[in-house]
């Protein structure tokens, strides 16, 4: 299950897992009381002990994954008013929503395993998202929507994912298998695959083109404009993490450049404003550094102090980044962060000293300030999602603001 790390296509390591991280309790003595402080909420599980927030609606709807009874599964999930949902599956163990849903209409999106073995051997789910089974089913994205889930087409090939980016237009983003064989892909992966939008249309599907040289490509996000971000490059990039950062816009896929390093680049959100927020390699090769980007600059946000490892996740339309900063890129004792105003701060500094959740990955905020992502319980060892509520005029009435006040 997620707990470390997901790992999406082209060997970007992205989000979070549903398994132990490995954390340590960071002294939060040094928060700033100018700043906007939070109150924290745990998010429920289907029975196991582990769960992940990965996006939040303007409805406060917020999309994820939560792990079952024997905590070895996991389905995609649902949280309204903190009252959880089960999505279910396509037939197969496991399913979840990774990224952006920012649809306010009741439409979620993600992937699932199906009870179908995959024709070729290959993993797909597994591959390019931690906890997944393992087995070589067939993995499709899916939409859910009034308690069905149905199954997105691909592009001739077996399997498919949607990352979760869903406009309120009803597109979504992901990536489908074509039915080329490429021997450039690392075994099990045998079908190259492309950044697609399904949607508005049931049934309908359009492959994005990779940017210029490349074979394969995913789509991450998608905002109320059309525009998706996502990263493509080589088949071979799964196993070398070589590829693009790309933003698609009327029919062509822009690279939006890097910090240094040809690896690790990948663009994760998009605001309705155009600009864009993920990760991107910086000089030496070795790591990558949370990145904003706008009307064609791209900055690099930095880490926290003494981490070495951060990348945006989720961003609102008032330019507010969240995201994670690590002190190595296996994903080690990380922190979830916003960033605003030019300055990155740990998430952990600005909710109160005595709760014992440990915030590591913040994976998305909404224009409300509302942030959801996922942390370890100091006390249990458990990993619930979190949603954290900003004590701010809009949420004055809230219980537990009365600490900052």
């Amino acid at each position: 299950m997620r707990s470390e790390k997901v790992k999406c296509s082209l060997g970007l390591t992205l989000f979070v897992v549903l398994v132990a991280p490995q954390l340590v309790a960071q002294d939060r003595s040094g928060a700033n009381r100018e700043q906007t402080h939070y109150i924290v909420k745990a998010l429920s599980t289907l029975g196991g002990t582990q769960s992940v927030g990965e996006a939040i609606t303007e409805r406060g709807w917020i999309s994820g994954a939560a792990n079952l009874e024997d905590d070895t599964t996991q389905h995609a999930a649902l949280w309204r008013d903190l009252r959880i949902t089960d999505l279910g599956t396509l037939g197969g163990p496991s399913s979840r929503v990774v990224g952006g849903v920012k649809n306010n209409h009741g439409l979620v999106a993600g992937g699932s395993e199906t009870a179908n073995p995959d024709p070729l051997g290959e993993t797909v789910c597994t591959t390019f998202v931690f906890g997944f089974s393992g087995q070589p089913l067939i993995c499709l994205g899916f939409v859910w929507q009034d308690g069905v889930m149905t199954a997105l087409p691909t592009l001739g090939g077996n399997n498919g994912f949607a990352f979760g980016g869903v406009n309120n237009r009803g597109q979504i983003a992901g990536f489908a298998e074509n039915s080329a064989q490429d021997p450039a892909c690392p075994s099990p992966q045998v079908l190259d695959f492309e950044a697609v939008v399904w949607g508005p249309r049931s049934g309908q599907i359009q492959e994005l083109p990779p940017y210029a040289g490349d074979t394969v490509g995913v789509a991450q996000e998608i905002n109320d404009h059309g525009q998706a971000v996502g990263a493509t490059g080589l088949c071979s990039a799964l196993s070398t993490q070589i590829q693009h950062a790309v933003l698609w816009q009327d029919g062509s896929a822009i690279d939006l450049g890097n910090l240094g390093s040809q690896r690790f680049n990948w663009a994760i959100t998009i605001n309705e404003r155009g600009q864009v927020a993920g990760a991107a390699g910086v000089t030496g090769d070795a790591t990558w550094h949370a990145f904003f980007w706008n009307n064609g600059v791209m900055r690099d946000l930095g880490v926290l102090a003494g981490d070495v490892m951060s990348q945006s996740n989720g961003m609102n339309n008032k330019g507010q980044v969240v995201g994670t900063s690590c002190v190595d890129v296996q994903f080690s004792n990380c922190h979830a962060f916003i960033w605003q105003n030019g300055v990155m701060t740990d998430l952990n500094d600005l909710i109160p000293h005595n709760s014992s959740l440990q915030l590591f990955i913040a994976n998305d905020i909404n224009d409300r300030g509302e942030i959801a992502g996922a942390a370890i319980d100091l006390v249990t060892g458990a990993g619930p999602g979190f949603v954290a509520f900003p004590c701010d005029e809009m949420h004055q009435d809230l219980e537990g603001c009365e600490t900052w006040r």
